[in-house]
């Protein structure tokens, strides 16, 4: 018999590569109008993580029936939490071509270590700054590939 707890349990097991599959079908359709040579790195890609992402499911799915049976219980604080996180990824995706890498990165950073537990205002600050600095010179100056710059920038 199946109840809230499996179903609940199941849910959080695929919600991660359901999200990333919903995103490979988005990308698809997106790129699907590109000349054939440019889609060709990326067509790789998407196969790999698509059969990563079928693996994650069935690996949650045979997991989630061997653990049918357990009483264990998801705090709803766990579950709270994942969601959070889910939302302010997504809303860090979308502000970053809005106010620009640096300052999104910052916040975002920021706000994750405050909410994943780093209470030191020192600590924030300087693993905001420190790895904020590093992505952007290893991409921006070493490896030559612009951020968003947006309107703050």
């Amino acid at each position: 018999m199946v109840n809230k707890y499996n179903l609940k349990s199941l849910f959080v097991k695929i919600l991660f590569p359901v999200l990333c599959l919903v995103f490979l079908i988005y990308y698809y359709i997106n790129t699907k109008d590109l000349h054939y040579l440019s889609l060709v790195y990326p067509r790789i890609i998407m196969i790999g993580l698509l059969g990563v992402v079928v693996w994650d499911i069935y690996a949650g799915v045979t997991k989630w029936k061997q653990e049918k049976d357990k009483t264990e219980k998801i705090a709803e604080k766990d579950n709270i939490k994942a969601i959070l996180i889910y939302l302010g990824t997504a809303f860090y995706i979308f502000m970053i071509s809005r106010l620009g890498f640096g300052v999104c990165t910052f916040l975002y950073l920021g706000f994750m270590l405050y909410y994943l537990g780093v209470r030191k205002i020192i600590s924030l600050i300087l693993y905001t700054t420190l790895t904020s600095a590093a992505i952007y010179i290893v991409f921006t100056k070493l490896l030559s590939i612009p951020f968003p710059s947006g309107i703050l920038f």
